[in-house]
């Protein structure tokens, strides 16, 4: 740890140097812009009205650790001691708002206030002597509640074991529901349940000592005709089915809009079928599971606040380009110095918000118009999460197969709630092990394709398709390969041993990403005026300053009262946000302690000035 601790010290020297320097002429028009910023227990976020164990959010929680040894002025109780960090000297234990209330078989619902009791995790500084160099993180332990089968987000197995049970896309659950294939991409009949040509199901057979037998795929199709349960609404307690025939509804995908987010309850805002349940995601996303519990972390939030340019913010020249956007943002790099993390939830989160067009290195594909336009084969020989072999040549897309979009309503088949059903994305696209979250990934020949990616920004390799997930950079692929450790060798058959393991839980590392990746669909986008496409609110400085509120980008709470006149307002999770960089990381539910080091901002920006 000494030799880290040293590098760590001086490269925070070097940063923060820069930083002091403030901005610096790169040419006539493009300005540089670095800041610096160190993480502390200061930094802790104590409640949903912003409040900080120090004093940079909306109030101080001076409450918020507790010590048995005077360090801190409130005194832990028996049941919550102080306990001994790896690389902190001692953690001490947190009260927070951002626990659960637990009922069995019917919701988790947050605490929202502080209740005295230092149980929502353990945070303690990291030294080199006398100086803090960081913060040590330990959750508390992940609260879960009972659902009926089906009903929850994870499946509980023997010995207290959980697998993931949990998807965005149909088709994996699909997948490992049942043989049936609504998107068939393997074009071999060895291992293949479906023909990708014309999607037929498979029939499997099988000799078991002379027990022979059958099994027709095309009759496990799941039940894909929900009853819907969503109080206060016309369908309320009726079948999706029933409720298109009889016109209460017009369209399935009313039935998305009005399903609110449900990540805390079974009793309402669900629809249920036989063989799993589906709800809506914060983002409008649908969200189908299959399992026996529901799992509530208890979060641990930071906030850090990182001045901006001060031409940003004067009324002047910048604030008023491309049309009130300010000034046009041409680089903007998050640097973020921590230990590789246990968990692919750890969020970093600009301006408190998340973003689905950061996804790091996707599989790599060629355009096949066998299976409709714009579909996909891969062109390597790979593996699933689940170790089945899937040779180059699946169909990653199969455009011809998909089901038209969430208003489509085609026999019997599941209504495309989902993207991979409205656009015909197979399982094989999102289980393949050819892809990996936490790098940069470019294109050199301008088809689409990954062709080359790094582990930090090098424009030499081509034209950026994506920077990494906003996440702190975890062992582990997440999304829908959640258990399975990344590896260092591209397709090798899963699972990995130590000396295949990328990411090694624990170790240093950087992880750097780019705050102008966005999802064009995004309904928090901003209209270019130079291009006429929708592009990312950070793209402009006027974004930045007042965290894309004009464009719904932060959602702000309006019954939080200001104490802190440097603050704008705090958002819907607690976090406070400025006039400045406001970043927040959320630490989720994983007991192994994770540290935390330092913050380093990048931009590049177009002042105007000829």
């Amino acid at each position: 740890m000494s030799f880290q601790r040293s590098i760590l010290k001086r490269t925070a020297l070097s940063i923060a140097i820069a930083a002091l320097m403030g901005a610096s002429v790169v040419d006539a028009a493009t300005v540089t812009y670095t800041n610096w910023k160190k993480f502390t227990i200061w930094d802790l976020v104590a409640d949903f009205e912003g409040k900080t164990f120090g004093n940079f959010g909306n109030g101080k929680y001076g409450m918020m650790l507790c010590s048995d040894d005077g360090t801190w002025k409130a005194t832990c109780d028996a049941d919550h001691p102080p306990i001994v960090g790896d690389e902190a000297v001692k953690l001490y234990p947190i009260d927070s708002a951002f626990g659960f209330h637990v009922v069995p078989y019917a919701l988790a619902t947050p605490k929202e206030i502080r209740d005295g009791i230092w149980g929502e995790g353990y945070a303690g500084p990291i030294m080199d002597g006398t100086d803090v160099i960081g913060v040590e993180l330990s959750d508390a332990a992940t609260d879960t509640f009972k659902t009926p089968a089906g009903w929850g987000t994870w499946c509980a197995g023997l010995g207290g074991n959980t697998v993931k049970c949990e998807t965005e896309h149909y088709v994996v659950m699909e997948h490992v529901l049942t043989c049936h294939e609504t998107v068939a991409y393997v074009p071999t009949l060895d291992g293949s349940r479906a023909d990708p040509y014309d999607g037929d199901q498979a029939i499997l057979y099988w000799n078991d000592d002379g027990n022979i037998g059958s099994l027709d795929c095309a009759t496990t199709k799941l039940d894909n005709d929900p009853f819907l349960i969503s109080s206060g609404d016309p369908w309320d307690q009726m079948l999706l089915s029933d409720a298109v025939a009889a016109g209460v509804i017009t369209s399935p995908s009313e039935v998305l809009t009005y399903l609110r987010p449900n990540e805390a309850t079974v009793l309402d805002d669900i629809g249920v079928t036989n063989d799993y349940t589906m709800s809506a995601k914060d983002d409008g996303k649908a969200k189908y599971r299959w399992g026996t519990i529901i799992k509530k972390p208890n979060d641990i939030r930071l906030y850090k606040r990182m001045p901006l340019p001060a031409a940003w913010k004067t009324g002047g020249a910048c604030v008023t380009q491309n049309g009130g956007l300010g000034c046009r943002v041409t680089r903007a790099e998050l640097r973020v110095n921590h230990n590789i993390t246990n968990n692919p939830n750890d969020q970093i989160r600009p301006e408190d918000m998340e973003n689905e067009g950061a996804f790091g290195r996707k599989p790599r594909f060629e355009i096949d118009p066998t299976f409709g336009p714009d579909s996909r084969v891969s062109t390597l020989d790979c593996y699933e999460g689940d170790g089945d072999f899937i040779p180059a040549g699946i169909v990653l897309r199969n455009t011809d197969m998909a089901l038209g979009g969430v208003d489509a309503i085609v026999g019997t088949d599941p209504y495309a709630w989902s993207s991979d059903l409205a656009g015909g994305y197979s399982n094989g696209w999102y289980t393949t092990v050819d892809r990996e979250p936490f790098e940069w990934a470019y294109d050199n020949n301008g088809d689409g394709s990954v062709d080359a990616s790094s582990r930090a920004p090098d424009d030499t390799l081509g034209e950026l398709i994506s920077g990494p997930r906003w996440r702190l950079t975890p062992g582990k692929y997440g999304q829908d390969l959640p258990g399975l450790d990344i590896s260092n060798v591209y397709c090798a058959p899963p699972p990995y041993q130590k000396d295949l393991i990328k990411y090694p839980v624990g170790a240093p590392t950087q992880t750097v990403i780019t705050l102008l990746d966005w999802n064009s669909t995004d309904e928090r986008s901003v209209i270019d005026p130079d291009s006429g496409l929708p592009v990312s609110p950070m793209t402009f400085s006027n974004g930045w300053v007042d965290n894309g509120v004009t464009n719904g980008g932060t959602v702000i709470n309006p019954a939080v009262v200001l104490k802190n006149p440097d603050l704008t307002g705090v958002t819907i999770n607690g976090a406070p946000v400025s006039e400045d960089f406001d970043l927040t990381v959320y630490v989720k539910g994983d007991r192994k302690p994770m540290q935390l080091y330092s913050a380093y901002l990048i931009i590049e920006y177009d002042d105007g000035n000829p």
